[in-house]
């Protein structure tokens, strides 16, 4: 074609305005960022998390050194970008050294869906404890197993995997929102929450539920009858709170029933990660309102719109500017 109709010679990959820097595979600044980085480390290695967790690091900061690389509109090429990644290692080891050795990500049970999941080490604490072993034997699926053999999932992994999902859901929120003030005490309360938030189940999971509901109202008739024998229009106001314990029994009531115990016997290490009762809110109260929370309450409010005045009335664990 004529000249003038030719199109213009393309820029180098990386000039200004011409498109992307140009930038290394971040398997390739993983390969040469790792050794530095290990290098710079004072602690041991298991004090620092897993190796795959270290991976996960630098990976992280290879992504971030790009995204500002581009950002910036410059090209980055091989020993430049590998300064910056260091940089950024040096600074996140640096961010994690001072992390108390509870909250840091030690915990790596493998999950046949999420592969090594990373949690801090004050979920292997509360793991560890015979009421949170109890769960191994409680089937996730109730009697489902006697029909489908393979469904032998159990509440103990169930537990640990949502433990695992909420700690990913709030870090990644505080990530990208932290406007929202999300603190280490919040992640921990929410993490702790989802492990502890099925401690309660009873045998054969909620099947055991609908049997508890169906002896209430076995006792509700029982005592009706009692009081008709006698000429009474209802039952007595003992008989009536004996059954509805029965009848509005839930496996979360009991979930709460024995995170206080597990509050008392693992007070010092709750304690040591932070969890405390101060005008921020009420750590242990928090955990056992995301647990349990007391729905109808919070729904009548709702409707109400006294949401923001009644919040305090209802709600210990935080304030409602929280």
């Amino acid at each position: 074609p004529p000249a003038a109709q030719r199109a213009p010679p393309a820029a180098p990959r990386g000039a200004l305005g011409s498109g992307p820097p140009r930038l290394r595979s971040s398997s390739v600044c993983r390969r040469q960022a790792v050794p530095v980085a290990m290098e710079k480390r004072s602690a041991p290695a298991e004090d620092e998390g897993s190796a795959e967790a270290n991976g996960q690091l630098v990976d992280s900061c290879a992504g971030a050194a790009s995204k500002r690389a581009r950002k910036d509109g410059a090209a980055v090429e091989g020993a430049e970008l590998e300064n910056l990644i260091q940089e950024r290692v040096r600074q996140a080891l640096a961010a994690r050294a001072t992390v108390h050795p509870l909250l840091r990500e030690t915990f790596t049970p493998n999950d046949p869906v999420h592969g090594l999941m990373h949690l801090p080490a004050i979920v292997k604490v509360v793991v560890d404890t015979l009421t949170f072993q109890r769960m191994r034997h409680i089937k996730q699926l109730g009697i489902c197993a006697l029909v489908y053999p393979g469904a032998t999932h159990n509440r103990f992994f169930h537990s640990i995997g949502t433990a695992y999902l909420a700690h990913e859901l709030v870090k990644g929120l505080r990530h990208r929102q932290p406007e929202l003030g999300i603190t280490d005490r919040d992640l921990t309360c929410a993490t702790l929450a989802a492990l502890c938030h099925d401690l309660g189940h009873p045998t054969y999971s909620h099947m055991f539920e609908v049997f508890v509901h169906g002896l209430g109202r076995e006792k509700r008739a029982e005592a009706e009858a009692r009081a008709k024998e006698k000429g009474l229009f209802r039952i007595s106001e003992a008989e009536e709170a004996e059954v509805l314990r029965y009848e509005t029994w839930t496996h979360e009531q009991a979930s709460v029933f024995l995170l206080k115990e597990l509050f008392e016997e693992l007070r010092k290490p709750l304690e040591e990660v932070g969890l405390k009762v101060d005008a921020e809110g009420d750590d242990f109260a928090c955990i056992s309102e995301l647990i349990d929370p007391p729905k109808k309450k919070l729904e009548a409010l709702l409707d109400s719109k006294n949401l923001h005045s009644g919040w305090s009335g209802i709600i210990r664990g935080r304030p409602v500017e929280k």
